[in-house]
């Protein structure tokens, strides 16, 4: 009987050969599939962050953000979003919260309030640039040809009495095109060589004035006046507290005082601080708040309101955590400007609200406060 030990072994042995070659070409497959994932995942995610960058880099220069804005908004980046910065850029919730954050660690780390301010002044004005479309969140207006279509004007004009409403039509190297000004409703005659003086306010710097000539008249359906250009501007009431957009409810009272004099323009003088403690509510309204900041609110609301009136708007305060608001701070303030909204339902007001001197114990709690309002409580229609 012949003896087949030695084959049954030596065909053992090549099996085993056989199965450790497949084992060694598997586990060179697999490698290289790792390999491959790793270097196309590494691709992608290069590609995407750099898919981010070019956004955050677009939206920076669409929406005109100067070298020092871009400067604060990447400083804000590298703090809370290092591989995410198109964040910022296109989610208001979002930059809230990093600004939020970014505050509270400053503060944290003992900075003097005049400093948080100018920080959160800088970033205000970034957000108004890119989340509301501010075309004239300018730090400075340097001449009539800074100005932009849509600008309202305030017009005095010689020899005639009051004042008169009109608006930027257009802005060109040569002149400077507004609609005919009017005075409640009419328009008034214009000629060539006429002087004028026109007052403007621009949001987040502060109101303007200037004297120019018509140097033109465009006459048919869209009356115009063409004024002269000027580098003659002086510029007042600078704002020490950006205004920042938003859409929130809140709550106002009407606040009376004991009846001062009134001086001949019927606007009653402002009320001293010694008689604060003599306010009255009278009346407690609903309205949203349409800006703020830590000098006043523009509160809009079914409310008639007139200029020199005081109003005690409830601020809304957060705890350290939770959505919801654990207090309402009133602030007092009285109304320097109303003006009437004609709507398809009703008559709308906004209420411009400059609110009475504050300590800087207040100013600190608003501030820290200001950039949850939107987020927390704000129309969803913003985010």
């Amino acid at each position: 009987m012949p003896d087949t030990s030695g084959d049954q072994g030596f065909w053992m042995q090549n099996q085993l050969g056989n199965i450790g070659w497949v084992v060694v070409g598997a586990l060179v497959v697999v490698v290289a599939f790792i390999l491959a994932y790793l270097f196309f995942d590494r691709r992608t995610r290069q590609r995407i962050l750099e898919e981010r960058w070019e956004l955050f880099r677009r939206m920076c220069r669409d929406r005109a953000l100067s070298k020092e804005e871009v400067t604060h908004l990447r400083e804000l980046q590298q703090q809370a979003v290092p591989d995410r910065p198109h964040l910022l850029v296109t989610s208001l919730n979002f930059f809230d919260g990093a600004v939020e954050a970014e505050l509270q660690r400053i503060e944290s780390g003992g900075r003097p309030f005049e400093e948080r301010l100018q920080l959160a002044n800088a970033y205000i004005n970034i957000r108004e640039k890119l989340f509301f479309g501010e075309a004239m969140a300018k730090t400075r207006i340097h001449s009539t040809l800074d100005l932009e279509p849509g600008q309202h004007l305030r017009i005095e004009l010689a020899g005639k009495p009051g004042t008169f409403e009109s608006q930027v039509l257009t802005v060109s190297d040569s002149s400077l095109t507004i609609s005919i000004p009017t005075q409640k409703g009419v328009p008034t005659q214009l000629v060539r060589g006429d002087k004028l003086v026109a007052y403007l306010a621009v949001k987040n710097d502060g109101g303007y004035r200037f004297e120019t000539g018509v140097a033109s008249l465009r006459e048919g359906r869209a009356a115009a006046a063409h004024l002269w250009h000027t580098e003659r501007l002086e510029r007042h009431q600078l704002r020490n507290w950006m205004r920042m957009s938003m859409e929130v409810e809140v709550r106002f009272y009407r606040i009376r005082f004991p009846e001062p004099a009134t001086p001949g323009d019927g606007t009653p003088p402002p009320i001293p601080p010694e008689k604060y403690g003599m306010a009255r509510h009278e009346q407690l309204f609903t309205g949203l708040i349409r800006d703020f900041s830590l000098g006043g609110v523009c509160l809009r609301s079914e409310a008639e309101f007139r200029r020199g009136q005081y109003a005690g708007v409830l601020i809304p305060i957060f705890g350290d955590d939770g959505d919801d608001p654990t207090e309402e701070l009133e602030i007092l303030g009285r109304v320097v400007g109303a003006t009437p909204l004609e709507t398809v339902r009703n008559r709308l007001y906004n209420i411009h609200v400059e609110f009475v001197p504050l300590d800087e114990v207040t100013r600190s709690l608003l501030l820290a406060n200001m950039f949850q309002l939107q987020r927390k409580l704000g129309k969803k229609a913003r985010s």
